[in-house]
């Protein structure tokens, strides 16, 4: 950070909208892998942008009260999945359709499962697809239960262990 007083936060609008571009590329992605009509869904622009913000204002967080230029992959994106939970960017016009009253935990698992496989194919280990009963499991975990950034971190994290991924960036 090139401020004085880097303690304090400050917006990048380039990267916030980098951000959430990402994002929204990545949920047409899940809208194209689950054969999904992208006219049947509503996208909330500026909850997109307001997810971007606190993940990159948790970050900051990170790098001011624990000294960690960069958080893992795998904490970064148990933020996203996070702050999507919370804000709910995401929502179907057919409100009657099976996903619609949970369509954001269903990205929320696609986003993990995409990051999982990716690390994987990185590091050349196999990737193995969870079963249905354990992706739903999640799913309703994800709806029904109150879990906080750490424990979606902790969560991820042992995921990321159990495929052989796991990388440490400082035990924050």
């Amino acid at each position: 950070m090139d401020d004085k007083n880097e303690s304090f936060y400050r917006v990048d609008n380039d990267e916030i909208e980098k951000s959430s571009e990402g994002l929204n590329g990545r949920f047409l992605g899940f809208l194209d892998t689950n054969e999904l009509d992208k006219e049947a869904v509503i996208i909330n622009k500026n909850s997109l942008v307001e997810v971007a913000i606190r993940v990159d204002k948790r970050k900051h967080y990170y790098h001011v009260f624990h000294g960690i230029e960069h958080i893992s992959e795998f904490k970064e994106i148990a933020l996203y999945v996070f702050w999507i939970l919370k804000l709910k960017p995401f929502g179907m016009k057919d409100e009657n359709h099976k996903i619609a009253s949970s369509i954001n935990e269903h990205f929320a698992v696609h986003l993990i499962l995409l990051t999982m496989k990716s690390c994987c194919i990185k590091k050349k280990r196999a990737y193995i697809h969870p079963c249905r009963e354990f992706i739903d499991d999640i799913i309703y975990s994800l709806r029904f239960q109150d879990i906080s950034k750490e424990a979606l971190m902790l969560f991820i994290d042992t995921l990321a262990f159990s495929y052989g991924i796991y990388q440490s960036d400082h035990h924050i």
